[in-house]
């Protein structure tokens, strides 16, 4: 039998069922940033997180579907971030976002396992554009504001522009292992900044 609308938000408003949901999910993301893709299957979430095996299985019968909720709750975790109109300082508040996420929420690790397994999955790989797109959204923001009203040159593009101020942080904590801190991003956007002309 088919459960009505009002049956189903009366499961999900359950604080059993959405104590167990968040456990599980909880325990996905652990699993993911401990151990990688291979330790996130149905028994080891279920392991991990305490809840029957056959309840994991029941609500989420496939591993994707295990991960693109944990996502979910992966993303409704993000910083909100309150932009000032000011150009560098909203390139500040933008980019300390990205930092705080991959350094104190260990998103990095998130998106390794998730850019790791997206060379194989195409499912995955949606997944990791919806997670980059959502960690870079603010920034996107303050850049293609920027260039509408003419604070940022017109032929500035934001594509570009986001490759150039998210990279370095990118490249400093995964591939060189060396620290992301106020000085070098106040550094990495003046730069930016100073190269373009742009009034801040």
């Amino acid at each position: 039998m088919v459960a009505s609308p009002a049956e189903e938000s009366a499961v999900r408003l359950d604080p059993r069922v959405d104590r167990t949901r968040e456990a599980a999910l909880c325990a996905v993301r652990e699993l993911l940033v401990e151990e990688g893709w291979d330790a996130v299957t149905q028994s080891q979430v279920a392991q991990r997180s305490g809840v029957g095996r056959t309840t994991v299985y029941r609500h989420w019968p496939e591993r994707i579907d295990l991960v693109r909720e944990a996502m979910d709750l992966e993303l409704s975790h993000t910083r909100d971030v309150t932009l000032t109109g000011r150009l560098r300082d909203d390139l500040l508040i933008a980019l300390e976002a990205i930092r705080y996420e991959m350094i104190e929420r260990e998103g990095s690790k998130f998106l390794i396992a998730m850019v790791a397994r997206s060379e194989w999955d195409p499912e995955v790989r949606e997944l990791k554009k919806v997670l980059v797109e959502r960690a870079i959204e603010a920034l996107r923001r303050v850049l293609t504001t920027a260039v509408n009203d003419r604070r940022l040159a017109a032929d500035v593009s934001v594509d570009v522009a986001v490759a150039q101020l998210v990279g370095p942080l990118v490249m400093r904590r995964l591939v060189t292992d060396e620290p992301l801190d106020q000085p070098l991003i106040s550094g990495l956007v003046d730069d930016w900044l100073a190269a373009r002309g742009a009034r801040p």
